[in-house]
């Protein structure tokens, strides 16, 4: 039985028409390579082929890199080795400088292993570019393989232009069956939210204020989650006070943990007050977060919110001081 996106796959010859207004054939792209593909060398000879081929329309706004390209790059001969898919992005990216037309050549050239890199599908999928374009594609090229195994495509470029289609057409109500059960799909779900928490992490630069920003977001969609992560910034302000002090200790009972531990005896630290709180103040948020991990009682959604403004300013106050 196929899957959603294997439906997608089947209809790319209907979206890619739709969206440029005449048929498409890449695979007619990828014959008019295999002379060129069995010498194991990308010439400017194979940029000229992809760019005029009739087959296909070349896009106006990529740059017509045939016309720049000098020499050749050798392609590995194993590209299911990821050293060798490396070398060969980097050497093209030095040459060309163009992350999506080496997409492209490679696609093209080496369709097992490589897939376009279109604002489409990295839009649906969630991803957030970086300062590295070798890195986003190969990042890319990495979600793209995921996905070709678990829904059972044959290459990457075929699971390239399935979720290029499922971006063309998922809003059509003609094709709302399928979409349905893209929209039910667990394991298509955990690959976007991937996508966003890794993007949005790579954009951000200290892992405290990070957090305590996704504890905002969630704060009104599920509070109990939004004060564990609270409660995790919490604890790591706790470390970072007592290592900046040079603070040690025991815990005091069998069951306190080596935090609470740091927690009650930094309550009593002469140096606490510079941040204008008190050791009570650290205990009602030990509190708070223990109720937020033990849900013993449960930590109430008016206090999860007092904790989470309460820690953003105890953050700021410490990490000011850093």
């Amino acid at each position: 039985m196929s899957n959603w996106l294997q439906e997608f796959h089947k209809v790319y010859p209907e979206a890619i028409e739709r969206h440029t207004g005449i048929p498409q054939d890449l695979r007619a792209v990828e014959h008019a390579l295999d002379g060129e593909r069995a010498a194991g060398l990308i010439t400017p000879q194979i940029l000229r082929i992809i760019e005029e081929c009739p087959a296909w329309t070349y896009p106006w706004w990529w740059p017509r890199m045939s016309l720049v390209f000098q020499g050749a790059v050798c392609i590995p001969a194993n590209l299911t080795l990821e050293g060798s898919r490396h070398k060969l992005i980097e050497e093209m990216w030095e040459h060309l400088h163009h992350v999506e037309v080496v997409s492209v050549i490679l696609r093209f050239m080496c369709p097992e292993e490589f897939g376009i890199m279109s604002p489409p599908v990295v839009s649906f999928l969630h991803l957030t570019p970086q300062d590295n374009s070798v890195t986003d594609y190969e990042r890319y090229l990495k979600v793209l393989g995921i996905m070709r195994d678990h829904y059972g495509l044959l290459r990457i470029a075929d699971t390239d232009m399935a979720i290029w289609s499922t971006a063309q057409l998922y809003v059509d109500r003609d094709f709302s069956a399928i979409t349905e059960e893209m929209r039910r799909d667990e394991y298509f779900q955990g690959i976007l939210l991937a996508n966003i928490v890794q993007g949005w992490s790579g954009l951000t630069w200290k892992s405290g204020r990070r957090n305590l920003t996704l504890a905002r977001v969630f704060l009104d969609q599920d509070y109990l989650l939004a004060a564990l992560i609270v409660g995790r910034v919490y604890e790591e302000l706790i470390q970072e006070l007592a290592s900046r002090w040079n603070v040690r200790t025991n815990p005091l009972t069998p069951r306190q943990s080596m935090t609470g531990a740091l927690a009650r005896r930094l309550g009593r630290h002469a140096d606490l007050q510079q941040f204008g709180i008190t050791g009570d103040h650290l205990e009602k948020w030990w509190i708070w977060r223990r109720k937020a991990i033990h849900q013993d009682p449960p930590i109430s959604k008016a206090d999860a919110g007092h904790f989470l403004m309460d820690i953003e300013g105890f953050f700021k106050r410490v990490m000011d001081q850093a």
